[in-house]
């Protein structure tokens, strides 16, 4: 099962793809942190001001898992 990030705002627009209102249903093939995953999509961690992973904050370190509701803040 694949993890949902959704970029609030306008980091939907620095997407590496354009997706519909910013939500990515990212697909876990490798142990991977938050930041890894976020700058993979083409998001740079600079812009990035807060992350809730399944509603609570989270921080860059923490580990992508399957499932997860990954909410992206500017």
């Amino acid at each position: 099962m694949p993890a949902l990030i959704r970029l609030h705002h306008d980091l939907a627009a620095l997407l590496r793809r354009p997706h519909e209102r910013g939500s990515v249903v990212y697909t876990i093939d490798r142990e991977a942190s938050l930041k890894d995953a976020v700058e993979a999509l083409g998001v740079p961690h600079t812009e990035v001001d807060k992350l809730l992973v399944n509603g609570r904050e989270a921080d860059f370190a923490t580990r992508l898992a399957e499932g997860q509701a990954i909410d992206v803040h500017p």
